[in-house]
């Protein structure tokens, strides 16, 4: 077995013990005066935040918290994990083992990505997205979170900010989460 490192232009102290991260568009954490969230609530804080508080400036209410692409319900994983759940993951409860995804904590879940939906924090077309067309609305200042690849994603990502906002350091636009604690 070999491993090839892959080299991010980003040094934290955050740890990603995941493969997955959410990206977050860091200029408008810093308009807004906000913080990377940590948690569910802290995300949906920040979430909300970008869709109602005109982060991009320009006096429209056309901007989205956070968006998905299309895979189902996959890349929503790490909201269902925040709520102690998984849709693929089997609990035992009362000697029999049941899936998680039609437990109370999934239903949670569901409830908290519908209240997104329905304030029109979730970006209605989270599900038709591709994972390039959700990279375009992300560095186009259309949706302020997206989860993503952690690893090699990030030189990705980095490489289309520098080229969109070449008068700008890319890692005072963006930055990423650890997983979001429930």
């Amino acid at each position: 077995h070999y491993g090839l490192p892959i080299i991010s232009y980003r040094l934290t102290e955050r740890p990603c013990v995941n493969q997955h991260v959410f990206y977050v568009r860091q200029d408008w954490l810093d308009k807004l005066g906000l913080q990377v969230p940590t948690t569910i609530d802290e995300f949906a804080a920040v979430a909300k935040a970008f869709a109602e508080n005109d982060p991009d400036g320009n006096g429209t209410r056309d901007t989205y918290g956070f968006s998905s692409c299309d895979n189902g319900i996959w890349w929503m994983y790490p909201i269902f994990n925040a709520f102690d759940s998984s849709y693929e993951r089997y609990r035992k409860a009362d000697g029999k083992w049941v899936p998680e995804l039609i437990s109370d904590n999934s239903k949670a879940a569901v409830a908290f990505l519908r209240q997104m939906y329905a304030d029109k924090v979730l970006d209605p077309e989270f599900m038709l997205n591709t994972g390039d067309k959700l990279m375009e609305k992300f560095i186009a200042g259309k949706v302020g979170m997206y989860i993503s690849n952690g690893r090699g994603h990030y030189n990705n990502l980095y490489d289309k900010m520098a080229l969109a906002y070449p008068d700008k350091d890319p890692k005072t636009l963006f930055t990423y989460t650890g997983i979001l604690a429930g």
